[in-house]
């Protein structure tokens, strides 16, 4: 949503040229139309000189109060009335003295400021108008009657309030933009927060398979060490192999003590820590999809069962989120999967086409699954990209280091 703007967005210093010279054509053209000042044979007011140029000074010193309309819109309409009154009581005449400059200093300050301040400001003024009127009617012969200050009153509340409304309108609608900014970014941070929160996640559970995984091989040591001094009992020898048998197995069942202590609070209540091998697991992924899922093709290139349990597993979520994404966003189309192992990395390509029914897809929502799988492939060293094909459907692509380097 864009700022509403009735009219030209212009410097400070363009605002003042500009009302001065508005207010000067208003005012040379009021003069001439109005009074003898031009033209003797017209039948209004004799002005002297000096109370014109004077009148003409005051409008140029209202326009030049235009520079406070942006930091000190108060005042400015503070000194815009001020001035006006001063032009009054100079050239004995409100119709003359009332010029475009005084419109717009409404309407800024019903643009610019509260309710409840404006509104007491424009009465102020009001009040102070009218006022002035009756000082001048009086002080030029006229008695002060209910019908002059009625008449009065009803000049100056239309002079006053024939901007309230474009004031509100561009009010009403800056206000709508700061509350659309203000949502834009408490969605940001709620997005960015969604985006911490699952990449967190991931961390936590690859945390978790690396604590399985360290437990599976410590606990393997520990045993083989036990045997390494059972039989080094049995064979008679010196001390000197037991003990370092016995500090090799001890180290190790404080490692094994320290990973359970550690990683172990993160996992949920009542999760089972003995977990399915990972090859078995993307190897039962490769089944059931084969076997319930026709429309998607599966091809498999080089040894997949030997892979580490971290980068099996990853490649497990890959094409499991892959898969569900197709189902939800593309149902009942084509999706190929390829799998292909080389000697240093696993490339994994998941195309599924568009939906043949678009009224069956979901509507796309920036779920979080592709976060997660990005920050898996990134934690291992490897790659993932993600991203919608011409043709309407969905590509991803994941590289994973078969022997990937990743900080414990």
């Amino acid at each position: 949503m864009q700022p509403l703007k009735p009219f030209p967005d212009l410097s400070d210093a363009q605002w003042v040229l500009a009302l001065v010279a508005c207010a000067l054509a208003y005012y040379t053209l009021e003069i001439a139309l109005a009074t003898g000042f031009f033209f003797t044979s017209n039948p209004g007011p004799r002005l002297s000189t000096p109370q014109v140029a004077g009148t003409a000074a005051l409008l140029i010193a209202q326009a030049a109060l235009a520079f406070l309309r942006r930091t000190r819109p108060i005042l400015m309409f503070v000194g815009m009335v001020a001035l006006l009154l001063l032009a009054m009581m100079l050239i004995n005449d409100r119709a003359l003295a009332v010029n475009l400059t005084l419109l717009y200093s409404v309407y800024n300050l019903v643009a610019r400021v509260p309710p409840r301040i404006w509104a007491w400001l424009l009465l102020g003024g009001i009040v102070c108008d009218v006022s002035t009127q009756v000082l001048i009617s009086h002080l030029g012969g006229m008695s002060a009657s209910a019908y002059l200050i009625i008449v009065v009153l009803i000049r100056a509340a239309i002079s006053y309030l024939l901007a309230v409304p474009a004031g509100l309108l561009v009010a009403s609608h800056e206000r709508r933009v700061q509350l659309a900014s203000e949502y834009a970014e408490a969605v940001q941070r709620e997005q960015s927060a969604l985006v911490a929160a699952a990449v967190a996640q991931e961390r936590t559970s690859m945390a978790r398979e690396l604590h399985d995984e360290a437990a599976y091989h410590m606990s393997g040591i520990m045993v083989q060490t036990a045997a390494a001094l059972e039989v080094a009992e049995r064979s008679g020898r010196d001390g000197t192999l037991e003990s370092l048998l016995e500090s090799i197995r001890a180290e190790s069942v404080l490692t094994l003590t320290s990973l359970r202590e550690v990683i172990g609070v993160l996992r949920d209540p009542g999760t089972d820590d003995r977990t399915e091998p990972a090859s078995a697991q993307l190897r039962e992924l490769i089944t059931t999809v084969q076997r319930t899922q026709p429309a998607v093709r599966l091809q498999v290139v080089g040894e997949l069962d030997d892979l580490s349990p971290t980068v099996a597993r990853a490649c497990y979520r890959i094409v499991q989120e892959s898969l569900s994404n197709a189902r939800k966003h593309s149902p009942d189309a084509p999706v190929v999967v390829q799998l292909e192992r080389d000697e240093r990395t696993v490339h994994i390509d998941v195309r599924n086409a568009p939906p043949p029914d678009p009224y069956r897809a979901r509507p796309a929502r920036s779920g979080f699954g592709l976060v997660g799988m990005h920050e898996r492939a990134t934690l291992l060293g490897g790659q993932l990209t993600s991203a919608r094909t011409a043709e309407g459907g969905w590509h991803t692509q994941a590289a994973i280091p078969v022997h990937p380097r990743m900080p414990l």
